[in-house]
């Protein structure tokens, strides 16, 4: 998965015209008469962002696909170059409508490329500075130490369905402004001759980017997901609840991706059935376990 850091490595905002870098060498202010002990070099890995590149690179999720897109070979630009165009304004509109949100994340959402399990980035309380450790596969827990076991992720992340709800509901929220910040589709300026092949109107938004012609479909099929994982978790207990959903989210992504939005409004009702009567066996296992251990006393 290509990461924010990779985008803007690979960006150089500064214009490539020779004439413009030497006016801006004479404008640039001498520097030398400063304390070298004022100056702080960034961490290793670092990438510090200003306003303008922070959405300039929101701006080009709809400029660029996905690295695994047919058309990656067609549409991918010099890294060196800048666009002439200003800034859209629906790219700042997007930052101040989620601040907290990390540049890589809202490419990931954007590319239908995050995971799940890290819906948790997106609470208005998460920060990556704090060395969060990666979240375990509810199925597969990892061992080493840098990670955390599936009791301690559902304990820390997800102890409750509103810890779910509140950054799902984020996470629905960015694909609509991500698709409402789209460029509509243009349109011909006048009507094609009957004689004439009909042509498909041309659009910047690719199919694994969300796009204006979707935020219907999202908003209808994001709201009965939210009202039905409700009325589920009233229902079943949290230790279904949960593993559905991370499932159920999983097998949406590859929808998403070719522009289908309409399986959130699905029951998967094969998946639930088959994490109840799991969660019945291990309740009946632990049972036994718990009789076999009286009996011994």
């Amino acid at each position: 998965m290509t990461t924010a850091a990779a985008v803007l490595g690979g960006l150089a905002l500064p214009s490539t015209d020779p004439r413009h870098a030497q006016d801006a060498h004479r404008r640039r202010p001498d520097l030398s008469s400063h304390s070298q002990a004022a100056r702080k070099s960034p961490a290793p890995g670092t990438v510090t962002l200003t306003a303008d590149q922070y959405a300039y690179l929101i701006s080009l999720i709809h400029v660029h696909p996905a690295p695994s897109s047919p058309f990656i070979a067609r549409s991918q630009s010099s890294p060196s170059r800048t666009p002439a165009a200003p800034i859209p304004s629906q790219a700042r509109v997007l930052l101040d409508q989620f601040p907290h949100v990390e540049p890589d994340i809202l490419l990931a959402i954007a590319r239908h490329t995050l995971d799940p399990l890290e819906l948790y980035k997106l609470d208005e309380h998460y920060r990556s500075s704090a060395n969060t450790p990666p979240p375990a596969d509810l199925s597969h827990p990892l061992s080493a130490s840098t990670t955390v076991t599936t009791r301690e992720f559902i304990t820390r992340y997800y102890p409750s369905f509103s810890a779910l709800v509140s950054p799902l509901s984020t996470y629905f929220r960015i694909l609509l402004a991500l698709a409402s910040a789209a460029p509509a589709p243009s349109t011909p300026s006048s009507p094609a001759s009957p004689h004439s092949p009909s042509s498909p109107p041309s659009s910047s938004h690719t199919p694994s980017t969300p796009g204006r012609a979707d935020v219907l479909a999202i908003a209808t099929a994001s709201t009965q997901y939210l009202a039905r994982l409700v009325a589920l978790s009233e229902e079943h207990h949290w230790a279904v609840i949960l593993p559905y959903h991370i499932a159920f989210h999983r097998a949406r992504i590859e929808e998403m991706k070719r522009g289908d939005y309409s399986g959130w409004a699905r029951v998967d009702v094969e998946l639930l059935v088959r994490l109840i009567e799991e969660r019945e066996r291990e309740a009946d296992e632990r049972d036994a376990h718990a009789r076999r251990r009286s009996r011994s006393r």
